[in-house]
């Protein structure tokens, strides 16, 4: 990639330094709108020399990767070919939001090393799922890129590729969130959630991510938890509590 180069350390710089704001209390979190923008306004830098030739060359990368995997050596030729056809659109999708992808992980290492510093901190406070809830004005992003994929062709169809890819994977993680208050209100003890969450998401992820991340999404309208307005606050102590 090549082009923007000035533009893109700036994208850059200014993601990681919101991102770091992720280890500082929670009731400092406007800053989840920050964040999200940063991480959008690196998303747009970079894809700006993401080009068709990228995406078929990891396209064929992940193809060829896919196809290398143990299990499928024991099907028949027809399978395997069968197979790898049907996860080539997939893997295409993917391919097409690489950049969006690629920060959506780097956001979630950054999460991950917030998470913790919340647990081995003094307090020793786990963040609560359930009450995750990241800045409402990125349905507005998420109306742009959808826009963008389904209007728009060239190079402001692949913007709007990993814009739909990154925020899609905001709403999941919301969607998640949705689904683990209704465990909290139903008094399920902490570590259960822990497990009922790990299952739905590595099944949700792999048959029903747009079923969760819908959820997340409507759930900026309907606010399907009701939740107060000192949600930020919100922890889990040991067992956890209802909001």
């Amino acid at each position: 990639m090549h082009g923007g180069a000035s533009v893109q350390s700036f994208a850059s710089g200014a993601f990681v330094r919101c991102a770091s704001s992720l280890g500082k209390p929670m009731r400092d979190w406007p800053r989840s709108a920050y964040i999200l923008l940063a991480a959008c306004a690196a998303i747009v830098a970079h894809s700006a020399g993401y080009t068709m030739e990228h995406v078929d060359s990891i396209t064929q990368e992940a193809m060829a990767q896919t196809e290398a995997v143990s299990w499928l050596q024991n099907l028949s030729e027809v399978e395997r070919r069968a197979t790898l056809e049907a996860s080539q659109p997939l893997i295409r999708v993917y391919a097409r939001g690489f950049v969006g992808l690629r920060v959506a992980v780097t956001l979630l290492f950054c999460t991950l090393l917030y998470l913790g510093t919340r647990i081995l901190g003094p307090d020793r406070r786990v963040p609560s799922l359930s009450r995750f809830r990241p800045w409402d004005g990125m349905v507005w992003i998420f109306i742009f890129a959808l826009a963008a994929v389904l209007l728009v062709e060239g190079q402001v169809a692949l913007v709007g590729w990993n814009l739909l890819i990154f925020t899609a994977l905001v709403y999941w993680v919301r969607g998640l969130g949705v689904i683990d208050h209704q465990l909290v209100t139903r008094s399920v003890p902490l570590g259960l959630r822990g497990l009922a969450i790990a299952i739905v998401a590595t099944v949700s992820h792999i048959l029903f991510f747009l079923p969760v991340c819908a959820v997340g999404l409507f759930d900026t309208w309907f606010d399907f938890r009701h939740l107060s307005p000192d949600w930020p606050g919100a922890v889990d102590e040991g067992g956890g509590h209802s909001p």
